[in-house]
């Protein structure tokens, strides 16, 4: 059984406590507390991929095409910000290897990081700093970028 409580309020706090009072005592069960982290929100999951169907069409590419772009360019160096993500390790691995002149090796390791990059893993505050990165190169570009009415819910404004 895996059940995960966010706490908003005393409401909450009760349910869970009454949940651990019911469990049974065979098998033993672990229960971990920790600050809940808000991930990326929906609308900005949302509002990602209508930018990345507009670059799609106006480029030409195929929309995993920009995503991957995006990845590479933009969410890896937020990640190499973030000293939990272990993303600056690994980017330097890869530019060593590189370096050393095993350039296709270099390559697919690039490749390999890109596909396991994923914007699941952005905080809200990550996601955010992607979205803007992500327009202000467009608009550099010429590419105008849609804002429906709820976006700035997905800019955090």
């Amino acid at each position: 059984m895996k059940t995960k409580f966010i706490l908003k309020g005393e409401e909450h706090r009760r349910g869970a406590i009454e949940v651990i009072r019911s469990l049974e005592l065979d098998p033993v069960h672990e229960v971990v507390i920790r600050e809940a982290k808000k991930d990326r929100s929906a609308s900005q999951l949302g509002l990602y991929w209508l930018w990345v169907t507009c670059i799609a069409d106006h480029t030409g590419e195929t929309k995993d095409d920009v995503h991957r772009r995006m990845k590479k360019r933009h969410l890896i160096p937020i990640y190499m910000d973030d000293p939990d993500s272990g993303m600056t390790e690994t980017v330097l691995a890869v530019r060593d290897v590189h370096s050393q002149g095993m350039k296709s090796v270099a390559k697919v390791l690039e490749n390999k990081i890109i596909d396991l990059v994923s914007t699941k893993d952005a905080s809200v505050k990550q996601f955010t700093a992607y979205l803007e990165q992500i327009e202000r190169e467009h608009i550099g570009l010429g590419i105008q970028l849609p804002h429906p009415e709820d976006w700035h819910l997905a800019m955090g404004q």
